[in-house]
């Protein structure tokens, strides 16, 4: 089992581990995909399991636009987002960035069909 002897060569020097890089040395390839195929199937199984776990997960926002942040999820989908408290400065630059967001998505975007 190399890949049980990576991982503990890993914890044994105090590394910290993500998910994606669990998978990516339990499958033995070096692929970003394979993270992203965990998280995937991890959000699918709180949803299905009723978790009620906080995820990091893109969805609607109040800025008009999705937007990655902490939020409940169980069995019915969302159940709670989680609005981190920013600086002013921080939350000037969010409003910027949902800005770009929005006037992007609005170029390629009419009546919820996709232009071009």
């Amino acid at each position: 089992m190399p890949c049980i002897q990576t991982l503990s060569a890993y914890w044994a020097r105090g590394l910290c581990l993500t998910p994606g890089d669990f998978v990516i040395y339990w499958v033995g390839k070096a692929a970003t995909y394979y993270g992203i195929g965990a998280a995937a199937a991890k959000i699918v199984n709180c949803i299905l399991q009723d978790a009620r776990a906080v995820m990091t997960i893109s969805g609607p926002s109040e800025y008009g636009v999705s937007l990655s942040l902490p939020r409940l999820i169980g069995k019915t989908g969302i159940f709670h987002i989680f609005m981190p408290e920013f600086s002013e400065a921080e939350k000037e630059k969010l409003d910027h960035g949902a800005k770009i967001l929005g006037e992007t998505q609005a170029a390629i975007i009419h009546d919820g069909e996709l232009v071009g």
